[in-house]
């Protein structure tokens, strides 16, 4: 008990008996902080220091587990008219004046503030400028996504519907599962989550469309969260899927395929936060989108239907691009559809 008590005393240190001090109890704990990080000071400078290594500065599993929690974004377009420049503000006035007094010079008035908003995203905002007044498309270095010979692919449907009660319609998708086309794990992977042959717990099914662009997509398939953050592949439970033997990473994510042009509205596509991050959430383009060459695998496209997306893109949405309550659409059913 005595040892006991000599060994907490030498944790205390006893503030001097001085009334301007304030409150004893106060200003005890104040000095056993400070006598505590003096400690520990001392004990970490004891400590001989290491250098740091590729390995330590590689991601923890927990920390890509945080970063896995992200939502599967894709990015809006972007201008190349910047890429790999450094361009002065003026220069940024100067083309801006010279697009407005081309297409529109009753807004010129406009460019300083435009250029306000949009200071460290130019880019951005060239790249909306020449979508809207030249209908510019960038020359992608990828190919289009070839046709789809019947017989060689399967077709699948999704079936949507609008809380308003008042739209619904279905999309038939033909899909490149023949592995000559370079991406049979992306087009397998959706269609399987289409049928639930996979399991009850993997299917699109139920699922929302959680972030719908008008001029842009439509992005779906997290039958998990609903957010963005979810969603999962048919590998992450069956990686030896129909003879396929696939690699996967800790979260079930399939790695990247080859990679078409987004080229036109329609395609079908997946969504991933990274590159080698390929799990259940896909968007449908509603036009060309070649900032995403490269990034996202093509594997299918919208052979009928095509009026239904035109509802989906203008379905009102709020913060994050999500439909708002009565105007969400549901995959209500999907599945495989006969050849269209």
């Amino acid at each position: 008990m005595r040892n006991s008590e000599q060994d907490t005393n030498k944790l205390q240190v006893i503030p001097p008996a001085n009334p301007d001090y304030g409150d004893p109890m106060e200003v005890m704990e104040k000095y056993r902080k400070q006598f505590a990080s003096e400690r520990l000071a001392k004990r970490n400078a004891s400590i001989p220091k290491q250098k740091t290594t590729r390995l330590e500065t590689a991601k923890s599993p927990l920390e890509q587990k945080t970063a896995n929690n992200f939502p599967s974004q894709i990015s809006p377009p972007s201008s190349g008219l910047t890429d790999n420049k450094t361009i002065s503000t003026t220069d940024y006035r100067s083309r801006l004046l010279q697009f407005y007094e081309k297409y529109n010079p009753e807004k010129a008035h406009t460019i300083d503030s435009l250029l306000s908003k949009y200071k460290g995203k130019e880019k951005e905002l060239f790249a909306k400028l020449e979508y809207k007044y030249e209908g510019k498309r960038i020359q992608s270095a990828f190919p289009a996504l070839p046709p789809i010979p019947n017989g060689a692919t399967s077709t699948v449907y999704l079936h949507f519907r609008c809380a308003d009660g008042k739209r619904a319609g279905t999309v038939h998708i033909r899909l490149h599962t023949d592995p000559s086309a370079g991406v049979p794990l992306a087009a397998e992977n959706f269609r399987t989550l289409c049928t639930g042959e996979a399991g009850t717990s993997l299917t699109y099914a139920g699922s929302r469309l959680h972030r719908v662009i008008g001029g842009f997509m439509a992005q779906g398939g997290d039958f998990t969260k609903g957010n963005g953050t979810g969603g999962k592949s048919i590998y992450s439970s069956h990686p030896n899927w129909r003879g396929f033997d696939v690699q996967t990473n800790l979260w079930g994510n399939f790695p990247d395929e080859k990679f078409y042009a987004h080229d036109r509205r329609g395609l079908v596509s997946m969504a991933n936060n990274g590159r080698n991050q390929n799990g259940s959430q896909f968007f449908i383009t509603f036009k060309a989108v070649p900032h995403l060459d490269g990034k996202h695998v093509v594997f299918g496209e919208v052979v009928k239907g095509m009026e239904v997306l035109d509802w989906i893109e203008k379905v009102k949405t709020e913060t994050g691009n999500k439909p708002v309550e009565g105007n969400s659409v549901t995959i209500i059913d999907c599945g495989m559809a006969e050849e269209v």
